[in-house]
């Protein structure tokens, strides 16, 4: 029940005038339940301060390594986009324009490298040197010579389901769901190709020629 001020100072005078300690003993344990109360108020209040700063943290670390990812993946298609150019090129002149779109596309795939190396939890971290790796690769084949588009697209075909495992990857450690995902390139139907059996001389069972 809830009391004026006025109601509360009456009560005070009141239990003030009873006999002997019992007065002042009833005030002070009016006192300690009211301070104890406070403090109790107080505590919760904190504690839920704490709670919801604690899940905006998260939600913010979520977000910002979820975005790292996608930064890093748009790098990487920019970046392989460029070196097909560079791979079609003839002769390979490293001052052509071409040559300069690559070379500004490196430069915001090694940015994008690094800010994702910072932020990205560590499951994800692992899988971004191999990346990097696979697209030096890459690199030094699409500089060794002039290629045709399906050669060239057989070379990528490896990264396309290195990368598809990252995104896979970075949207499971962020709550999202999974997605079957073989390959970043739609265009790679590996997946559904069925290997080709290699025959030896054991398993031919036509009759010699005469």
């Amino acid at each position: 029940m809830w009391h004026s001020p006025y109601q509360m100072v009456c009560s005070v005078r009141s239990v003030a005038a009873l006999p002997g300690g019992y007065g002042r003993l009833f005030l002070v344990n009016a006192v300690l339940a009211a301070l104890v109360g406070g403090l109790l108020a107080i505590a919760g209040g904190l504690v839920g301060i704490a709670l919801s700063d604690r899940r905006e943290r998260s939600r913010w670390l979520r977000d910002t390594q979820l975005q790292a990812s996608i930064t890093l993946l748009n790098a990487l298609q920019l970046l392989i986009r460029r070196m097909i150019n560079l791979a079609y090129l003839d002769p390979k002149d490293h001052a052509s324009p071409t040559a300069v779109a690559f070379g500004e596309a490196t430069v915001a795939w090694n940015n994008a490298l690094y800010g994702a190396l910072l932020i990205v939890p560590p499951q994800v971290a692992a899988e971004i040197p191999p990346l990097d790796r696979e697209v030096d690769r890459l690199y030094d084949l699409a500089i060794a010579r002039t290629w045709t588009s399906a050669e060239f697209r057989q070379e990528r075909a490896k990264l396309g389901r290195m990368a598809a495992d990252f995104l896979r990857l970075s949207r499971s450690l962020s709550g999202v769901a999974d997605i079957d995902l073989p390959s970043i390139w739609t265009w790679d139907d590996s997946r559904n190709q069925v290997p080709t059996q290699v025959m030896t001389a054991s398993d031919d069972t036509s009759e010699p020629p005469a």
